[in-house]
């Protein structure tokens, strides 16, 4: 019952995230995203970022945020954990994202 509640929160939360991604980009779509799954009070959900922040092109965002959609989902459905942290490094030539879980 619960991953079935926390599949419609992902669906739903995947709808509105594309439109808060396009709108306000990247950083605030996956703010959303953890707002969303902590409401859950399952997870424990952290995102950070450092370097100078930039918007990239709106596919490129779409494409990175899918990503740690998946990856989080992956964490959800496979990793029994509680505690997730996303991390993003912004510096003058690329982005790394780094996604933690103290799952299994």
């Amino acid at each position: 019952m619960i991953s079935e509640a926390i599949n419609d929160l992902s669906d739903i939360s995947r709808s509105m995230s594309s439109e808060i991604l396009l709108n306000n980009g990247l950083i605030k779509a996956l703010e959303f995203e953890a707002a969303q799954l902590q409401k859950s009070g399952i997870y424990k959900i952290t995102l950070s970022t450092s370097g100078n922040t930039i918007f990239m092109e709106a596919n490129t965002e779409l494409v990175l945020f899918r990503i740690a959609q998946e990856a989080i989902n992956n964490i959800i459905k496979h990793a029994g954990a509680t505690t997730i942290d996303i991390h993003l490094h912004y510096n003058t030539v690329l982005l790394t994202m780094a996604i933690n879980d103290n799952g299994k």
